[in-house]
């Protein structure tokens, strides 16, 4: 496949390694998405498990609590119910994390694939997000 405009870089060749590089920067961005979606989700779900532990603080330490649990509501102690939210915000922390740490790793893929690409392509490629 040759592009050629008149506009920049006319009679560049592209290779199949330069589909390579355009498919894998395609399959960043959406993957790169993909985890930002994710990644704002659990932050959502930490701060409700979050205000859900300071309303605990409220209640008396015998009182039992309603725990909802998908489409059911379990009656549990107090002590159990902070624990668990406990470990769940652990949990979605560490989601968070790993989902920041895969994002920079992507991020860093992604502009070393913008550097080679609009190298070859200049400005008849478009890899903006």
């Amino acid at each position: 496949m040759e592009i050629n405009r008149h506009d920049e870089r006319p009679g560049v060749v592209m290779s199949l390694k330069d589909k390579d590089d355009i498919n894998a920067f395609s399959r960043h961005l959406a993957r790169k998405n993909e985890l930002k979606r994710r990644t704002e989700r659990r932050k959502k779900l930490i701060q409700l498990h979050e205000d859900a532990n300071d309303e605990l603080i409220l209640l008396d330490d015998d009182a039992p609590v309603h725990y909802n649990i998908g489409d059911v509501f379990i009656l549990d102690s107090k002590q159990d119910v902070e624990h668990t939210l406990e470990q769940t915000i652990t949990e979605l922390n560490n989601d968070v994390e790993q989902f920041t740490a895969e994002l920079a790793q992507i991020e860093q893929s992604m502009t070393k694939l913008k550097a080679t690409l609009y190298a070859k392509f200049g400005k008849t490629i478009n890899l903006e997000e």
